[in-house]
């Protein structure tokens, strides 16, 4: 058994592609201004627990691996270290949207 035998699946090979996302950070600004985005308020609890773990907050709450990136980004964040106590809130993005940012990334390649 090798090394990637013991590594998670972490979605479609598209979403960690640089060219998908080079067109996802073009698009961040309609996704965050989305009516399908919403805002997720970040219990105080969890903005302490997970201070500079933004993905484990992800996990926390339950969102696929394969978008956490896309998470990150949608709220500005650089790096998930980025993630610090007194968080208030967080944007959500519509996973039907990335779906569809997908499915046209896919088509014109």
């Amino acid at each position: 058994m090798g090394l990637r035998d013991n590594i998670p699946n972490h979605g479609p090979s598209v979403y960690t592609d640089s060219d998908f996302r080079s067109t996802f950070e073009a698009l961040i600004p309609y996704l965050r201004s989305s009516k399908k985005t919403t805002t997720a308020l970040v219990n105080e609890h969890h903005s302490y627990v997970y201070d500079g773990d933004f993905y484990g907050y992800c996990l926390e709450m339950n969102v696929p691996r394969h978008l956490h990136y896309f998470f990150m980004r949608i709220n500005r964040f650089l790096s998930p270290y980025d993630f610090r106590v007194g968080c208030k809130s967080i944007l959500v993005p519509s996973y039907e949207e990335i779906e569809s940012i997908v499915i046209a990334y896919k088509s014109g390649k």
